[in-house]
């Protein structure tokens, strides 16, 4: 990682300087900033390509030399907030999104790029934009306290290992049922036809039983 950046600790304190000089001066707008700069104090560092980075640690560095610098701490506070793990999916998305409205950044082309970088650009549809933009707008209207922006990462990511669980139980029990509704019918077949004779009754009773415990066990047991 020491190819990325440079720690630049003699311009911390300019750097704080420059992202409140930038805030807008409204003394509710402040405080909220005062909080956010508490909680993740950004560290001036000279980067390799980025304006911004957000290590995996949450840990703020941003190009005090770069303009535009409260947009980049805001877009690295999304990052820390919701989990640098999340990368620049929707959840991060609509958090940067409110906090650029609610601090009223007036964001260009270069500024929306910066959002996705070139390598994690994605297709959004107008319908997904509509309802992110109502979301953010939402979020916007009143003050986002920092509880509540790692609240909202947390929540995503409980809903996301929901989600990979459901999936991973379904991909057991899709197998199940195809074999174990076929092989009930076999075996209700088998018990209830008045044509087959005792003898044949009783040597397929056990070793249907034996193939379908076979099958279920190794279906639970398989990595």
């Amino acid at each position: 990682m020491s190819l990325e950046y440079i720690l630049l600790p003699e311009r911390d304190g300019e750097l704080i300087l420059a992202i409140r000089a930038e805030c807008p001066q409204d003394l509710a707008l402040l405080a909220e900033l005062h909080d956010y700069l508490l909680k993740y104090r950004p560290r001036a560092a000279r980067l390799r390509r980025w304006a911004g980075l957000c290590l995996e640690d949450s840990t703020i560095l941003i190009d005090p030399d770069r303009p535009d610098l409260l947009e980049t701490y805001l877009h690295e506070l999304a990052h820390a907030t919701v989990g640098p793990h999340r990368g620049h999916d929707h959840v991060f998305a609509e958090m940067a999104l409110a906090l650029y409205k609610r601090f009223r950044l007036d964001r260009g082309i270069a500024g929306k790029r910066y959002d996705f970088h070139e390598a994690a650009l994605h297709e959004v549809t107008p319908a997904k934009q509509a309802v992110r933009e109502s979301r953010s707008r939402e979020a916007a209207a009143q003050p986002i306290p920092v509880a509540a922006l790692a609240e909202i990462g947390q929540r995503a990511d409980r809903l996301d290992a929901a989600v990979a669980s459901g999936q991973e139980w379904l991909s057991v029990l899709l197998p199940l049922l195809y074999i174990g509704l076929p092989a009930l019918a076999g075996i209700g077949w088998i018990v209830y036809s008045p044509s087959l004779p005792l003898w044949l009754l009783d040597w397929w009773r056990p070793i249907f039983s034996a193939v379908i415990l076979a099958s279920c066990a190794w279906l639970l047991i398989k990595p």
